[in-house]
């Protein structure tokens, strides 16, 4: 039987005593399957607790993890148009985390992220200054 789920999600979904079998397209977002591609497999728990998922059983069969952290320094200049500085980082850090939650799309990569963290951020004013204007105010204290 299909189900649907939020976010207009559906399923091939068979029920248990246990939980729940689903059967979805790659993503996870679909009953919709690719004969070239592996469905997903996920069998649920009656707590919502995810008890198997074939995407991760794939990538662990036969090694041990690999684990590495990527440090990344990204500059992103607003226009504040009134609001504060703080609503600025508060904005970013929450596009940042939304991104890495969601992933790279299906099939991309076999590189799963573990955990992720913000390390440091800071809110610095932009030098609006154009480099053709010339300050002459630092001439007159000579």
């Amino acid at each position: 039987m299909i189900r649907g789920f939020q976010g207009g999600k559906t399923a091939w979904a068979r029920d248990f005593n246990n939980g729940t079998m689903l059967v979805v397209n790659p993503e996870g977002s679909s009953y919709v399957l690719s004969p070239k591609i592996p469905a997903r497999i996920l069998f649920v728990a009656p707590d919502s607790s995810i008890l198997y998922d074939s995407t991760n059983q794939r990538r662990l069969q036969g090694r041990g993890p690999e684990l590495i952290t990527v440090r990344l320094t990204i500059n992103v200049t607003f226009d504040l148009n009134g609001e504060d500085p703080e609503v600025a980082r508060t904005l970013l850090m929450r596009m940042i985390d939304s991104a890495i939650k969601v992933g790279p799309p299906a099939h991309e990569t076999d590189a799963v992220i573990t955990s992720h963290e913000f390390e440091s951020i800071s809110v610095l004013a932009a030098d609006l200054q154009s480099t053709t204007e010339t300050d002459f105010s630092q001439l007159l204290e000579l």
